[in-house]
């Protein structure tokens, strides 16, 4: 595997491992698509999915935070 692969193996557990504490613990969905906003929508957060692996990851730690502090 080179190494953008294992980089984006990695961001991809990373990702998962968001998604799970939120639906876990916050009871909060995250939704992917290419033409959904950024944004923390109260029960969910959306992310767009044309973004890179690694923005999408900046993304979804931003709107979580907006998630936290509600």
């Amino acid at each position: 595997m080179s190494s953008k692969e294992e980089e984006k193996s990695k961001i991809r557990e990373q990702l998962e491992e968001v998604e799970y504490y939120l639906l876990d613990k916050r009871n909060i969905d995250v939704i992917y698509g290419q033409d959904l906003p950024n944004a923390f929508c109260g029960d969910y957060i959306s992310i767009n999915s044309r973004q890179n692996l690694r923005y999408q990851l900046h993304t979804l730690l931003h709107e979580a935070g907006h998630a936290l502090i509600r």
